[in-house]
C-alpha cells in the first residue's frame, strides 16, 4: 500500500500522510468520519479518543489534544480523585440543549403556505397554534407529516420529509417579534438542527425560510422555499 503525499496541505495534522481512509497525525493516527467526527489512536499510550460531535474546525480540536491533553499523559494510572470524578459526572449530567426562549403564542388563526416546485418535495405547510405549542403540518409526495414545537419547552414528533427514513425530532418555538416566529427542531438521532423562520407580515415576499445547521460550530446557509400565503 502506497502512502499518499499530502505535504501540500496547510493543516499540520493533514500533511503528514494518508492511506486507505486513515491519516497519519503529528501524534499517532486517526480515522475521520462524517461532519467532523473522528477517532484518534495513540498506540504508545494505549489510548483512543472518539469524538461524535459535529464540527468543521477539526484542526483546532486536534491542537487542543496535543497542547493540553498529551503533555499530561502518564505511563502510570492517575491517583484516585473522587471529588473531581463527581464534578465530571455532575457536569455531564447537567449538559442539555435549551429550548428557544421568548414569548408564547398569541391567539392566531392557522396559516397555510403553498410552495412552488422544490427539491424537498414539500407542497404546502400549515402552521397552527395551541395554548402552549405550535404545529407545522407538511404535505409532501408521501402525504401529511406534523412537527410540534413547544413554547419554552420541547415537543416530540417523528418526521421524515426529505430523508429516506423517519427520525425522532424535538422542537421548540418562540416569537422573535410580534410578526416573526422561529421554530428550532433537532434530529434526536442525528447531528443537525433545522431553524424555521416564519414572517407573518402582510405582503412579505419571503414568508418562510429554513436553515439547516450542524449542532456544533457549523452554520448553514438559509434555504428559501418560495411560498405563497393562503
Amino acid at each position: 500500500m502506497k502512502q499518499a503525499d499530502n505535504s501540500m496541505n496547510e493543516n499540520p495534522d493533514w500533511k503528514t500522510g494518508y492511506g486507505y481512509h486513515f491519516w497519519v497525525s503529528r501524534h499517532g493516527g486517526r480515522g475521520d468520519g462524517a461532519s467532523g467526527q473522528l477517532a484518534v489512536i495513540l498506540e504508545e499510550y494505549d489510548i483512543s479518543i472518539a469524538v461524535t460531535a459535529c464540527l468543521n474546525r477539526m484542526q483546532d480540536l486536534l491542537d487542543i489534544f496535543w497542547e493540553d491533553l498529551l503533555p499530561d499523559l502518564k505511563d502510570a494510572p492517575l491517583p484516585e480523585d473522587p471529588a473531581a470524578h463527581r464534578e465530571l459526572l455532575d457536569h455531564v449530567g447537567s449538559m442539555k440543549i435549551p429550548a428557544v426562549s421568548g414569548p408564547a403564542a398569541e391567539p392566531r388563526p392557522a396559516v397555510c403556505f403553498h410552495f412552488q416546485d422544490n427539491s424537498a418535495g414539500i407542497r404546502q405547510c400549515e402552521i397552527s397554534f395551541g395554548p402552549d405549542h405550535c404545529a407545522m403540518t407538511f404535505l409532501t409526495s408521501r402525504g401529511y407529516e406534523q412537527l410540534r414545537a413547544g413554547f419554552g419547552h420541547f415537543e416530540y414528533s417523528v418526521l421524515q420529509l426529505t430523508d429516506t427514513t423517519p427520525h425522532p425530532v424535538a422542537a421548540s418555538a418562540a416569537w422573535l417579534d410580534p410578526s416573526t416566529l422561529e421554530i428550532r427542531s433537532f434530529i434526536c438521532d442525528g447531528i443537525y438542527r433545522d431553524v424555521w423562520t416564519v414572517d407573518f407580515s402582510p405582503d412579505n415576499p419571503e414568508p418562510l425560510k429554513n436553515q439547516m445547521i450542524c449542532t456544533c460550530f457549523r452554520p448553514g446557509k438559509p434555504r428559501l422555499l418560495l411560498a405563497e400565503q393562503h
